[in-house]
């Protein structure tokens, strides 16, 4: 079910008061789908959403998959400490914990208290490690023997184990508890009967320290192509592993995230209700070093050209046209294929993305417009050429994060992914579009004689 769908049908039902079915439907729903409706629903209404009608362990697996742990944050201090603690119950340690760690402390200890002793304990065990460091992203609960263990035992145990584990794969230490290796389950299901699970174990030297960031988790995931990865600690001492599942997260949300910083785009989680003032926070600095290289530029053409009739003395400025329309129009592109691939816009919602979109780039364009029309004065003291110059720089703004949006809807209308749009096609078009734009609208505003009297 796509997101605008599955948040009108939420809507709806909550607002008629219907929650018995609306907790139904969210019963029968992926988390990972609800997960994305949630950043996108005004305060009141999720408050409402998960005190009143998200039972305990629905709550917890919705919680889990929400990305932004922020927002979860927010959810959470709207809930009561003695709930929270039932919700973790059914939340992964390592997420549990890295919720706990952006709560105060107080907070997160008056949860603590109130959980389960072995919950606790696991959770507590991960708040030791700081953050972004591999132990605060591992988890806790693996399969472990000792490696003078014989096959038919393991799978005995692993038989009669209750204990909640996805791993696939099966951990060896020695008698103190130190990593010899690893091997598969289908190893084991394999292997001759009656030998020893030694004989079998392989990975030996695959693994990191759980005081290691994470990237290093990246990095031997990515060298050996594991499907989790074995933490240690300084000893040599197994205490954790990281699944897929967390890898995958951690790559999407670092590809993702170095994507949008590499190019000053935003960071949104929830790219429908955030303020214009979040956009701009950091879009801002990136477009202001921009504009200075592209005034250098102009004000070198000054310099070799000081007769302002010799020349159309507006075309000083498509050096800067130039720059800040390819820079616009990659911010924007990059933040709609993030959005549209994370399933966070889609449907009518693509609209109200690009009202926002254009909202932040008319503030844009009006700061710098107005820069322009400063350093245009400045130089020649005309304020008609000014004013025609702050014009033509506002007027491309909007433009160009038009363009920068289409060219990833388009992408993926004809089945394609939206980053793949060509960086070097989608800049050469922005220019080309803009300067033309620009050009056209200074030319004609300098032409009309009405206001040739300023």
């Amino acid at each position: 079910m796509k997101v605008s769908i599955l948040k009108r049908t939420i809507l709806k039902l909550l607002h008629k008061g219907q929650t018995k079915n609306l907790g139904e439907l969210i019963s029968r729903i992926h988390p990972t789908d609800i997960a994305l409706v949630v950043p996108s629903i005004k305060p009141k209404e999720r408050k409402t959403l998960f005190e009143e009608v998200i039972g305990d362990k629905d709550c917890a697996l919705i919680l889990s998959e929400v990305s932004d742990k922020r927002l979860v944050t927010r959810i959470l201090h709207n809930i009561e400490n003695k709930r929270i603690s039932k919700i973790f119950h059914h939340i992964p340690t390592d997420v549990a914990a890295g919720i706990l760690g952006r709560l105060k402390t107080s907070d997160s200890e008056a949860i603590l208290r109130l959980m389960q002793k072995e919950d606790a304990t696991k959770v507590n065990g991960l708040l030791r490690y700081e953050q972004k460091s591999a132990g605060s992203i591992m988890s806790p609960i693996f399969k472990s023997f000792r490696q003078d263990t014989d096959t038919e035992t393991a799978i005995k145990n692993i038989r009669e184990t209750k204990e909640d584990t996805k791993s696939s794969c099966i951990y060896v230490t020695d008698n103190n508890g130190r990593l010899q290796g690893y091997f598969h389950l289908c190893d084991l299901l394999s292997a001759k009967q009656g030998s020893k699970l030694s004989e079998i174990t392989w990975g030996h030297n695959k693994y990191v320290k759980a005081h290691e960031p994470i990237e290093e988790v990246l990095r031997i995931a990515n060298r050996y192509s594991l499907i989790e990865v074995p933490i240690i600690s300084k000893d040599r001492m197994l205490v954790g592993v990281v699944p897929i599942s967390n890898i995958m997260k951690i790559m999407k949300k670092d590809i993702s995230d170095n994507i949008l910083k590499n190019v000053g785009a935003s960071y949104i989680n929830d790219p429908i209700n955030a303020s214009v003032w979040n956009s701009l926070k950091t879009r801002f600095w990136w477009l202001l070093f921009c504009f200075i290289g592209a005034l250098s530029i102009a004000f070198t053409i000054h310099q070799t050209t000081n007769d302002a009739n010799s020349i159309a003395v507006y075309l000083l400025m498509l050096p800067l046209v130039a720059i800040m329309s390819a820079i616009n129009s990659v911010q924007t592109s990059t933040a709609t294929s993030r959005h549209i691939f994370l399933g966070k816009i889609d449907g009518s919602i693509k609209i109200k993305f690009l009202y926002n979109e254009i909202k932040t780039n008319i503030f844009l364009g009006t700061f710098y417009g107005t820069l322009s029309g400063l350093f245009s004065f400045s130089i020649y003291n005309q304020i008609k050429l000014a004013c025609v110059t702050a014009l033509g720089i506002a007027f491309i703004f909007p433009i160009s994060a038009f363009l920068g949006f289409i060219f990833p809807v388009i992408m993926t209308k004809i089945k394609r992914l939206p980053s793949g749009v060509s960086i070097p096609f989608l800049v050469t078009i922005s220019f080309v579009i803009c300067a033309i734009m620009y050009l056209l609208l200074s030319t004609n505003l300098m032409a009309i004689d009405i206001i040739s009297w300023i």
